[in-house]
């Protein structure tokens, strides 16, 4: 039998290089160097542990225009029994206020797929693992918007907000991946905000 439990932690993926991939969390720093930038990124956390989080990352952004970035990420998030694959488009204006002062401001459209391997779970019953060997799967829509305040090349002051739309993904066996609440199985309950 299944029990209940209920956890709290972060939807999007925890990532350790913001500075070297600032759109990641802040649509308004896409094409914040005068470049094109790309960049590929692999993270393993807790190496050797089976189930343990591993995140890949591409992005690219640069400017179309000289007051104009874009930017496009892609990402796969799994840790143990949890998925997520996400795209996200993202736009930003800059605004010169004067001298050496610049305003940017962002908006991201993003489609985000929320997955449960239930074929990862180690069943004690021979006859239980019928009932685990399959995944589910939902995919949602999403947007965010932020601004990012710069004097000269050294000061940056940032502020997002991703996933600001409370919706929900409702699967064949009532799970519910959402925002505010993701229920994974039957019974077995975690909480994602």
């Amino acid at each position: 039998a299944l029990t209940g439990f209920t956890t709290y932690s972060q939807q999007l993926p925890m990532l350790t290089f913001g500075f070297e991939n600032p759109q990641f969390y802040n649509p308004a720093t896409s094409a914040f160097r005068s470049t094109l930038n790309a960049t590929l990124q692999y993270r393993q956390q807790w190496t050797g542990i089976p189930g343990a989080p591993e995140t890949f990352v591409f992005s690219i952004d640069g400017k179309p225009a000289d007051n104009m970035g874009l930017g496009l990420i892609a990402y796969n998030d799994r840790t143990d029994l949890l998925g997520q694959l996400g795209v996200s488009g993202n736009y930003a204006y800059k605004l010169k206020l004067f001298n050496n002062h610049t305003l940017s401001l962002g908006i991201s459209a993003m489609i985000l797929r929320n997955q449960v391997f239930y074929d990862r779970i180690k069943a004690s019953q021979p006859d239980e693992e019928t009932l685990l060997n399959y995944s589910e799967r939902g995919t949602k829509f999403n947007a965010g918007a932020g601004f990012r305040y710069m004097f000269k090349d050294f000061l940056f002051v940032d502020f997002s907000a991703l996933n600001l739309l409370r919706n929900k993904i409702t699967y064949e066996e009532q799970s519910v991946f959402g925002s505010e609440e993701r229920r994974v199985g039957k019974q077995c309950r975690s909480r994602w905000s």
